[in-house]
Order: C-alpha cells, then structure tokens, then sequence
C-alpha cells in the first residue's frame, strides 16, 4: 500500500512539473508538445507497472547452525547448518561446508539443538473447505469436553453478537461428546430466539436451523424436500424439527451466507489466514481436492496469494481494495 501511494504521489508530481513546463515554454511546437506527453504518459505506464510488480520483502540471508537436520540425503546424512537466500534453502550441510561460500552479508541464527525437518506436502486436503469453515464458532469435541462446555459457548456466543445477525457454528459431535444435547428447532430457538442460527456437524452431511434461519430462506413445513435423500426433516405432526440432511437441502441457505455472511471479501481474507495456518504446521505444499468450479476468480486468489511470484493482475486488484496483499508465510 505505501507503494501505490508513493507511486501516485511520484506521478502526480511528476505530471504537474510537465503541465508547468509547457505552459511556460509557450514557445514549443505542438509536435514537441505531443512528444512531451506521450514520454509523460510512456514513463508513467511503466513506472505504475513497475509498482504493480512489487512484492514482499524477504527475510535477510540467513545461516541456521548448531541444528539437527533431517536432510533425507544419503550421500550427506549428517548436517548442522542451513543456508537460506532469498527467502527459500540453497544448502544444507556442515557449518564448516556452508561457511566456506557465504554471501557478503549474512544473518546467522543458533538453533541450540533444535530439529529441522523437511516440509509436509499434503496430497489430499481441503484448503477451500477450510476457507468457508476458519471463521465459524467452534463447537466441535476438539475444543470442549462436555456438553455444558458447548453450551455455554454458544449462549456466549449469542449474547455478543448483535440481534438479527447469523450464528454460524461447526463441529457438532455426539461420538466425540458423547454426553451432548443434539441440537433441535426448539433448542435454538430457545437459545437466539433473535438470530439466525445454522449449525454444522462434524461430518458436514448434517446441519440444524433455528426458525428465524428457516424464515431467512423462506423454508417452511411445505417446502417440497429436494431428494429423497437430502431432505428437511419433520415430526409426526408435520412441522420442521431444526435437521438438514445432505447437501442438495442446505443449498439454499448456503446461497444466502454467501450473500450475507461469506462473502468473497470474507473468503479472501481467511484464504490469507487459513494459508499461513498450513505453513504454521509445517506444509510447504497442499493440494486442494474436490475443488470443482466454473469461477476462475477464486483460483486467481489463490495464483496471487501463493504464486511464487506476484502477477500484475493480482496486485493491481489490491490497489483496488478487492484482494488482499500478498504476505510471506510464517
């Protein structure tokens, strides 16, 4: 951002000294006139696109020593040190082999013992699951111990969030807490009676809607189910209990949180955070499976995001306020 705003301000400088520089030579031709704007024009196009190509700046060079390095290589087995320019590994080896070919400057960090290990590639994950799922609350047995914990959460959960907002939690569990109260219309209902509320399972086939979610959508105990298989479920006397099953019913909703609560801004955003969330946990590569799209933009996202390098698209997006900025990961 300091650098769209500097670039404007360079050129909007440099466009006032030429403007002033031909109204007082007054005495220039109308080609030389020509001539000094297009070079005006010429030099601004490609010092814009200059800016437009900037990225990050890189951690400065760095030697790791005294680590304990786990290298998979047969022909080196033993390594104490790393040598990392540029942002990405040019050595690993002995301290005494790294130090024999450093660059003029160099930072050099003492692991004290620790063990570095190669980066995990992950072949099976869900990275834009994980986009629409990051900012949920989270009620998943992975967090609480007990049924009054979740509870508890969710009843402080509603009272901080302001009335006629969604209620959007995950990780619902009976086999992981077992002693849990499942979820009901008239739970929910009594618990945010002013808030729509939309809960997910663990298994992401089951989902439970209060009424006001339900009246959102324009759900009722006559909306026809949409399969056999995936349908809302109903009592003995006909009216709507609160479960979704399967993903062709909760589709509705999902389109109106798309419009109301994950929004493309909202998903860009945790696309950043989910992203450094993987390289926190040692991932260096991840392949995003069942990713299946006819939107190209979320896949230049992701090309701008996480590319090697930037694209002019991506970071002209960003002087537009319409992605994030790029970031080096963690």
């Amino acid at each position: 951002m300091r650098c769209t705003v500097l670039g404007r301000f360079v050129l909007t400088i440099a466009g006032l000294l030429v403007i002033a520089y031909i109204r007082k030579n007054t005495q220039l031709t109308s080609m030389k006139r020509i001539a000094f704007i297009l070079v005006f024009v010429i030099g601004g196009a490609f010092f814009f696109y200059s800016l437009l190509l900037r990225d990050f700046t890189v951690d400065p060079d760095t030697l790791y020593v005294n680590g304990h390095f786990l290298n998979l290589n047969e022909d080196s087995p033993e390594a104490d040190a790393m040598l990392v320019e540029g942002g990405k590994i040019k050595a690993i080896g002995t301290r005494v082999q790294l130090e024999a070919s450093l660059p003029a400057k160099i930072r050099t960090v003492d692991l004290e013992g620790r063990t570095v290990m190669p980066g995990f590639i992950d072949p099976h994950t869900h990275f834009a699951l994980s986009l629409f799922l990051h900012n949920l609350l989270d009620l998943s047995g992975f967090r609480h111990h007990s049924d009054g914990e979740v509870w508890a959460y969710f009843t402080d959960a509603v009272k901080s969030t302001p009335k006629g907002e969604w209620i959007i939690g995950k990780g619902i569990d009976p086999v992981m807490i077992e002693s849990l109260t499942m979820p009901s219309l008239q739970l929910l209902d009594s618990l945010a009676p002013e808030h729509p509320v939309l809960l997910f399972s663990q298994s992401l086939h089951s989902y439970w809607a209060n009424s006001m979610a339900f009246e959102r959508v324009g759900i009722t105990a006559e909306t026809p189910d949409p399969t056999e298989k995936s349908y809302y479920e109903k009592d003995a006397e006909g009216n709507l209990t609160g479960l979704i099953v399967e993903q062709a019913a909760i589709l509705p909703i999902f389109d109106l949180l798309k419009e109301e609560v994950l929004t493309p801004d909202a998903m860009a955003k945790a696309a950043v955070e989910v992203g450094k969330e993987y390289a926190r946990n040692g991932n260096t590569t991840i392949v995003s499976a069942g990713l299946t799209i006819t939107d190209s933009k979320p896949l230049l996202l992701l090309e701008h995001l996480f590319g090697q390098k930037p694209n002019f698209i991506g970071n002209l997006a960003v002087m537009l306020g319409k992605l994030p900025a790029r970031s080096p990961m963690p």
